[in-house]
């Protein structure tokens, strides 16, 4: 017996190419939605790792930043102990000074002359006094400008004549002086007070 195949064969061999194409299609399209989502966890745990090391030095950044500030702070402590230790030493060092400066002045002044007013101000020295002639104000300037060592740069700012009544001598001619000098001592700078110091009556033996 003979079997006939009525249907279009044409018709069944396209039907049959296009299910296998429209599978195809499908297994392309899952495969496809696997490896984007495949892709998209890759990169999204790549992202959180990076997230996590930029927390990590964002919080060694921070912790070494608090380090830096801590350091900072320590050394302007240091520095500021320093500059009262480097005060109480200077303290300790010129307390003495007047004294000194007194003593200087009596050994470097000359015989007949006498010192009427001193005024010790930072590193700076201003004295006012009486010379029986400008001779022995030239050898007390001589005196403190080479065999002192206390004073430096002594400076004559004024002198004038004068007479004074001495009894029973009657008048005495005399000269009166200022004179600026220089402490030699490093310790008397501008950072002093800028009080002065200020001795009157000071007479030469």
């Amino acid at each position: 017996m003979s079997l006939i195949n009525l249907l279009p064969h044409r018709a069944a061999a396209k039907k049959l190419r296009q299910s296998r194409f429209n599978r195809q299609l499908g297994y392309c399209v899952l495969l496809g939605f696997v490896l984007a989502l495949a892709i998209n966890l890759f990169f999204q745990e790549k992202i959180a790792l990076q997230r996590q090391n930029n927390l990590a030095l964002q919080a060694q950044a921070t912790l070494l930043e608090n380090k830096i500030k801590e350091a900072t702070a320590l050394q302007k402590g240091i520095q500021i102990l320093q500059i009262r230790q480097h005060a109480v030493q200077d303290l300790q060092l010129d307390r003495n000074i007047p004294v000194d400066v007194l003593t200087e002045l009596v050994k470097q002044l000359p015989e007949g002359v006498y010192v009427t007013s001193l005024r010790l101000d930072k590193a700076m020295v201003t004295l006012q006094g009486v010379s029986p002639s400008t001779e022995k104000v030239a050898e007390f300037l001589q005196n403190m400008g080479a065999d002192s060592k206390w004073f430096t740069r002594p400076e004559l700012l004024e002198v004038v004549a004068a007479s004074v009544s001495l009894a029973p001598f009657g008048l005495r001619k005399v000269a009166n002086f200022s004179l600026r000098l220089h402490l030699k001592r490093a310790t008397l700078t501008d950072s002093a007070s800028p009080s002065a110091t200020a001795i009157t009556g000071q007479q030469s033996s």
